[in-house]
């Protein structure tokens, strides 16, 4: 029954339209065309029976002057509804015939389908069979940034199409039928066309555009269709499919979106001839649109993710599970077409995260079948594979890519640095398991050309066993370690031997195997000295990230005597890959006889070095702690530098901040400063920074917190003596009572981040004032605290989570002084690494003795001593930090001094680590 709106009650269009939504006769066609020009929508029209809007040549502009996001254009409330149009938008320039426009801020969707909390109560019901057609949605985009994870407005923001199953909290709750054809949305609040647990339901010739979140979002249905679809300038992804399956994408565009395609946790998808190009990289997002949805019990959707949050670099085609909920398991994508990711046309490298097509996590079975990649963007990778960040870091595997101009270089499988490139051609091999056999014409390993394995027309990726043809790749002398995975092989062309790793190099040819060069527990030994001409080392640092060491050291000139005026630090980076050591020369005057750092990711997912040291003099070098500190940064990805200084103590006139500690924690920087008193240790303050810009967070007066007669204490860099646990966020560090010297240590203080609140804990099971404890080594590993001391035999062992902190039991390991803990697993042994002094009276020119103690057996071995002429020990206990470094089966042990500069030397020094 076709029905005149002007027919309805009402004194404007905006009222005849509430009347017919919520009085027509079901099944009515309600006819609009007879309204023309511009007309004003205050009011949000429900739409609660089964009807059919027809509209002619008309722009309906919304201006809500009261409401929240609730107040939409058209709120639907029943099954079978239709708005159809005349035309919409043909391109950017034009206005279509049938215009929905919201013209001002903080308000709901042009169209939202389905209950919410203002809509009532405990009755939930699916409107299934919506659909609407040749209209233009025009809304205004919101601003999002980035405030810990959460969505913050700065613009509200209005619009989009929002079609929603009756009940969100149930599984088997859908909203079916829905059709969606010749329909632009341009500016939304979130996503510009968002269909949750959306069944068999179709877009055609949708166009969609500045939007605050994705363009067109899939998220929690099945049996779903893309067709001519097309998304620009969208905050977000152009297109995401999430926990979606059996969805297919059909000559769907991507073009300068914060990401092409997100194919996340969803199964059985299709993307055929789809097209991503010039999406741009975007800053890092939150993990929600803050999209509260109202079911049993009201929840804010995760339609971003923590996973995904800093991934929009541009990427045009992007394959993600973390298996949350399913795997992303048996997708394909065929003749699709990448140009210009993260269109950076300046010749230098953005972001390590862009690129062509990207698979990340939990992966599996998923085909890239005649991709097609062009332009002149700056990409690092073609095709990029990761481990995910979450849920014990799912690889990918058992996946195929038909592409034929591939090369990789399995003498080299650690990923290769950030910087400045061109375009490149290469495969991501981190070392990791990711592993890709390339089937077409050659493959390159490094200078020499081998025949490739199974058919002309495909590439299997990641531990695919071959069954046809097996190709050995041939050497002339042993390959770098190929990611420590027992398996492979390579023939020996100098020796006529094949060779198979297994945490060393088996000869397979003999009846005896070679012994391989690192064998746990006797080892080896061998110290590591930096590449700097003319120099000698001190207070060795050293942290390890990806393959990659980073150091920094006391050093001075050789041709010099040492003394206390003229040592500088220095900073390196040591490409373990090839043994090689750079400078960073933008070092901004930090070139002082002690710098503290740390490493750690920016918002950006940047990887940066954060430094502290004093201000330097009148010449730029050699600072002291009485003209302040300097707390400097480095993006490791970008190279930008900068720094801070804090030239004094404005809360406290007439102190001095000095170096303290410098920590990443929290994705915060925290430094620890201390009085300018020499022979007093205490902490003074401690401050917390951006990682981004080094703005200052928060500042705490540590002098007004200190309880019980003990207050904090720091040694400078003197071993692992400031300790983080994430399980508590507390910060643990020494503690001494007040009014005693800065080396009598007796007890733990701990710092809540959450309340700003101290804490004493007993270093051993006696009361808390019980007898000196100097130099305390901590750690952290096995949800427990352990902490050795010089003074002592004995490493003391606290829980982390029963208490916490509550002393549960000590391992006694003789007549020696502990000078370093570290934990390590080899998946069936747990081990507990103790660096040990001959005796606790011989803190000089001392023995030191590695023990590798079994926590599950409670057995002791040796794993390799350490003797004073390879030390060149200072006359103050040596410290050591040890560091783990599974990609090269070996342990770092990072040797420092106890009291600053004087005149010993040490040096970096590995070992290997136990196998299972």
């Amino acid at each position: 029954m076709n029905v005149l709106l002007s027919s309805f009650s009402g004194a404007s269009m905006n009222d005849k339209l509430i009347y017919a939504g919520a009085n027509a006769a079901a099944g009515s066609v309600i006819d609009c065309t007879s309204y023309t020009g511009t007309q004003s929508i205050t009011r949000t029209i429900n739409v609660t029976r089964s009807l059919t809007f027809i509209f002619g040549n008309v722009t309906l502009s919304a201006n809500f002057t009261a409401g929240d996001i609730n107040s939409h254009i058209f709120w639907v409330l029943a099954d079978n509804v239709r708005f159809e149009g005349v035309s919409r938008t043909s391109n950017a320039t034009a206005n279509g015939y049938t215009r929905f426009v919201m013209t001002n801020q903080a308000r709901g969707y042009h169209v939202f389908v389905g209950n919410n909390a203002a809509s009532g109560g405990t009755t939930w019901t699916t409107y299934n069979n919506f659909s609407m057609a040749n209209i233009d949605c025009q809304g205004i985009q919101s601003v999002i940034t980035n405030n810990t994870g959460s969505p913050v407005y700065g613009t509200t923001g209005s619009g989009g199409v929002f079609v929603l199953s009756g009940n969100p909290s149930s599984e088997t709750s859908t909203v079916s039928n829905v059709r969606i054809d010749n329909v632009w949305v341009s500016g939304s609040r979130t996503h510009g066309i968002f269909l949750y647990k959306a069944l068999n339901s179709k877009l055609t010739n949708c166009r969609v555009s500045s939007t605050a979140g994705h363009g067109i979002f899939l998220y929690k249905g099945k049996g779903n269709s893309l067709d001519t679809c097309f998304a620009t300038g969208c905050n977000l992804a152009g297109f995401s499919i999430k926990e979606n399956n059996y969805t297919s994408l059909t000559s769907c565009a991507s073009d300068s979106n914060g990401m092409g395609y997100i194919i996340q946790e969803s199964m059985n998808c299709t993307l055929t001839s789809c097209g991503a190009e010039a999406n741009v990289i975007r800053v890092t997002q939150p993990n929600n649109l803050g999209i509260t949805i109202a079911a049993s019990t009201p929840f804010t959707l995760v339609d971003v993710g923590a996973e995904a949050a800093f991934r929009f670099k541009g990427t045009s085609f992007w394959l993600n599970s973390a298996l949350n909920v399913q795997g992303c398991e048996s997708n394909s994508l065929i003749s699709c077409y990448s140009k210009d990711p993260s269109n950076v046309l300046t010749g230098v490298f953005t972001s390590e995260y862009t690129a062509h097509f990207g698979l990340t996590g939990y992966v599996r079975n998923c085909s890239i079948i005649s991709p097609n990649k062009a332009g002149t963007a700056v990409t690092k990778y073609i095709f990029r594979l990761d481990e995910s960040n979450e849920n014990d870091g799912f690889l990918p595997a058992f996946n195929t890519i038909n592409y034929r101009a591939l090369t990789y270089d399995p003498t080299n499988p650690s990923e290769s640095p950030n910087g400045s490139f061109t375009l490149v051609a290469t495969v991501l091999d981190q070392g990791n398991s990711n592993i890709f056999e390339l089937a077409g014409s050659v493959k390159s390993f490094d200078t020499t050309s081998q025949t490739l394995v199974k058919t002309d027309a495909y590439a299997n990726v990641n531990r695919e066993k071959i069954t046809d043809t097996l190709v050995i790749p041939t050497y002339t002398s042993h390959p770098t370690v190929p990611g420590n995975h027992p398996g492979g092989m390579y023939f020996n062309t100098t020796l006529n031997k094949l060779y198979m790793w297994n945490n060393g190099w088996y000869d397979t040819c003999c009846s005896t195997v070679t012994t391989p060069a690192c064998v746990w527990p006797s080892g080896f030994t061998y110290p590591e000295s930096p590449q700097v001409t003319d120099v000698n080392r001190r207070d060795i640092k050293f942290l390890l990230y990806d393959n990659v060491g980073y150091l920094t050291s006391n050093a001075w000139n050789a041709s010099n005597p040492p003394s206390y005026p003229n040592q500088m630090s220095s900073f390196q980076v040591y490409d373990l890959s090839n043994n090689a050591f750079y400078n960073i020369a933008e070092t901004q005057g930090i070139d002082q006889w002690e710098w503290l750092f740390d490493i750690g990711q920016n918002s950006s997912g940047d990887l940066c070095t954060y430094a502290l040291g004093y201000v330097p003099n009148s010449a730029g070098v050699i600072g002291s702690y009485n003209e302040g500190t300097r707390i400097w940064m480095r993006n490791t990805v970008t190279g930008q530098v900068s720094f801070l200084d804090e030239p004094g103590d404005t809360e406290i006139p007439g102190t001095q901040l000095k170096m303290g500690g410098v920590k990443v924690a929290a994705d915060k920087l925290w430094v620890f400063f201390i009085s300018g008193d020499e022979a007093f240790h205490k902490l003074t303050y401690i401050k917390s920074y951006s990682l981004d810009d080094l703005t200052l967070i928060d500042s705490i007066n540590m002098l007004s917190l200190y309880v019980s007669g003990y207050q904090g204490n720091s040694y400078y860099s003197y071993g692992s003596y400031i300790v983080f646990d994430e399980i508590n966020n507390n910060f643990i560090f020494p503690a001494v009572p007040i009014g005693f010297g800065d080396y009598t240590v007796t007890a733990l203080m701990t710092f809540n981040i959450d309340t700003n609140t101290v804490d004493i804990v007993a270093i051993g099971p006696g009361p808390i004032t019980g007898a000196d404890k100097s130099y305390p080594t901590l750690h952290i590993g096995n949800g427990n605290l352990y902490i050795g001391c010089v003074s002592e035999s004995i490493v003391y062992v606290h829980s982390l989570t029963s208490g916490p902190y509550d002393y549960i039991t000590s391992i006694t390991t003789g007549a020696s002084s502990i000078r370093g803990l570290q934990t390590y697993s080899t998946g069936t042994n747990n081990y507990l690494f103790i660096v040990q002094a001959g005796n606790i009276s011989d803190i000089v020119n001392s023995t030191l003795n590695l023990m590798g103690y079994n926590l599950d057996s409670n057995t002791y071995s040796l794993v390799t001593q350490i003797v004073p002429s390879a030390l060149n020990p200072s006359s103050a206990p040596s410290m050591v930090m040890l560091t783990p470094d599974v990609n090269n089966n070996c342990l770092w042990l990072n040797i420092q001094e106890a009291y600053g500069p004087t005149q010993g030397l040490v040096q970096l020094i590995k070992t290997c680590l136990p196998a299972d």
